[in-house]
């Protein structure tokens, strides 16, 4: 097994180094196989060596299965399928658009009661344990808890698609109320994810600077941004520990080099989606199993949120919430919180082994759809869901149903932004 796996990591590693050189304009391509190789390769294998008392047999065994299964034909096919990004030419851009200034003003309303929910019910600072944020959550009106949570699911979403909207030439006072919501929706969400998740800051940060015209061709070092984005992780997880939670103890800020080696394993356990196939190896669980408990999960507690209060309130206080939580729990008879997850074992629980190359040819052609429609962009219900699927297939660590009906939450944006968009003036 440990020659397989060596083999599988190497080759996975010489794919990702081909994919960087191969689309060196292609930042979405560039961030999602990084994504990928980070959850799958680096995660597991580094953090596994900090294990103490665990045969890490079961975690090689299962990262050798994803990687052969998922990550290499992901990789081969950015590499040989995947074209050269050629960033949109002037022609889109050509003439004057108008934009209703109703827009930015509403979506402005938004981050206003966004920002008074926060402040008012004490959530800027998300990371206060699972029961104290359910019962924080739980003292918000529900018609202000659905804005909240919609607005910061979606400010990946609306950043993109305003930036969108600006590189075309606007009339010049809508055009400065659109790049104010781009300036303000950026500094906001910034701050709250720079503070409450590491992961979602990243995603801020790509939805700000992304290419999306030739005009924003930045031609990208890979080697400055791969330096740059780690350098940034490290010290938001230094920040966190020393500063935020300082009382958790996780990290001695005595020793440099002691502190930082501890910050890197908080990092890179936090990386590890195999480690509950290391935590349940003696329940059994068969790899060609079908457990549909996440499914129902899934669906029934939003439902129960609106025809049975008692089954969604118990739900939130069992913090049974996560349908890969659900289908451990109901596996091993044990009460999980959490644990580190991502789409392709979401699908994997569910599903079982051979579920896994239909998820692989599911994401290699939203790769390719992505790909295909940020070369030449339009303004058009597909660019729009382009932005969307990109919030998708960037939050890799979410669970791949519970994201996928997540646009239930925040559709009525969705078309407000598509039905307001910029229109050409004749």
């Amino acid at each position: 097994m440990f020659l397989i796996n060596s083999s599988s990591i190497l080759f996975a590693s010489l794919l990702l180094i081909s994919a960087i050189i191969k689309h060196k304009k292609n930042l979405p391509i560039l961030f999602i196989t990084s994504i990928l190789y980070a959850y799958i390769i680096l995660g597991p294998s580094i953090s596994g060596f900090s294990y103490q008392d665990i045969d890490l047999e079961v975690l090689y065994q299962y990262q050798t299965i994803f990687i052969i299964l998922f990550l290499i034909p992901v990789l081969l096919f950015a590499n040989f399928i995947v074209r050269e990004f050629d960033l949109a030419n002037d022609e889109i851009l050509r003439g004057k658009f108008n934009i209703s200034i109703f827009l930015p003003i509403f979506l402005l309303s938004i981050l206003t009661i966004f920002l008074y929910t926060i402040f008012e019910y004490g959530l800027f600072f998300r990371r206060m344990g699972h029961e104290g944020l359910y019962q924080t959550s739980s003292e918000i009106p529900s018609y202000l808890k659905y804005i909240y949570r919609g607005a910061s699911e979606a400010s990946f979403f609306i950043i993109m698609t305003l930036r969108f909207y600006a590189i075309h030439e606007l009339n010049i006072s809508s055009k400065r109320f659109v790049q104010l919501t781009i300036l303000l929706y950026g500094l906001v969400f910034g701050a709250y994810f720079l503070l409450n998740s590491r992961m979602q800051f990243l995603f801020i940060i790509f939805s700000i600077f992304v290419p999306l015209g030739k005009k924003y061709d930045i031609r990208p070092n890979q080697l400055k941004y791969i330096i740059l984005i780690s350098l940034l992780i490290i010290g938001m997880t230094l920040f966190r520990e020393l500063f935020l939670e300082s009382f958790n103890q996780r990290v001695n800020g005595d020793d440099f080099f002691n502190t930082l080696k501890q910050s890197l394993i908080l990092i890179f356990e936090r990386l590890n989606i195999f480690e509950i196939f290391v935590l349940t190896q003696n329940y059994n669980m068969s790899p060609f199993s079908i457990n549909l408990t996440g499914i129902l999960n899934t669906f029934q507690l939003p439902i129960a949120y609106f025809f049975d209060k008692t089954y969604y309130l118990n739900a939130l206080a069992t913090l049974q919430t996560s349908s890969s939580v659900a289908i451990i729990n109901d596996i091993t008879g044990k009460s999980f919180i959490d644990f580190p997850k991502s789409q392709v074992t979401d699908f994997y629980f569910s599903f079982g082994i051979l579920s896994i190359p239909i998820f692989t040819i599911f994401y290699c052609f939203l790769i390719k759809l992505i790909s295909d429609a940020l070369a030449q962009p339009r303004l058009n219900f597909k660019t729009l869901f382009i932005f969307y699927l990109l919030t998708f297939i960037f939050q890799f660590e979410k669970e791949f149903l519970t994201i996928l009906i997540s646009p239930l939450k925040w559709a009525p944006l969705f078309l407000l932004l598509f039905l307001f968009r910029p229109k050409k003036l004749i």
